[in-house]
């Protein structure tokens, strides 16, 4: 199945670097559309692959060239999967995780956008794999 590319509106050249792929986790119009408001270039398992297809296969698709796109989740679990993590690790993923389950799509937008700076470097300046970690009160940066 054919993986496509959506363009967001005019923005600086270090966002339009990246494109951000949305988990099923996080499906629905409000989140994707935030991120696309403000510019930023937005993928959704929803419109390229199966809603069944598990995260080891999309995972490998998504995060290895040509698109090495940057997964956005609140899925925990793929962390505590051993078999996912390695994964993560061998197609060099780059990741965002909301921690908090509970979040609105309203909420993970704007904390998204709060530390979207800080994201960006991290994407730029930093190795793969990478996952961040959007906490309410701080980022958390690691393999």
């Amino acid at each position: 199945m054919p993986i496509g590319n959506s363009t967001g509106s005019e923005i600086g050249v270090s966002e339009m670097s990246h494109t951000f792929f949305i988990d099923r986790c996080l499906t629905g119009h409000r989140f994707r559309s935030a991120l696309s408001r403000a510019g930023l270039r937005v993928e959704s398992l929803e419109f390229h692959l199966p809603s069944n297809c598990d995260d080891l296969t999309w995972l490998p698709l998504v995060s290895a060239p040509p698109f090495e796109w940057v997964i956005i989740t609140k899925d925990n679990s793929i962390l505590s999967n051993p078999y996912e993590f390695d994964a993560i690790c061998e197609y060099r993923a780059r990741m965002i995780l909301f921690p908090d389950q509970d979040l609105s799509a309203t909420e993970m937008a704007d904390r998204f956008l709060h530390y979207l700076s800080d994201i960006l470097t991290a994407l730029d300046t930093r190795g793969s794999p990478l996952i961040i970690v959007l906490h309410k009160n701080r980022i958390e940066i690691g393999p």
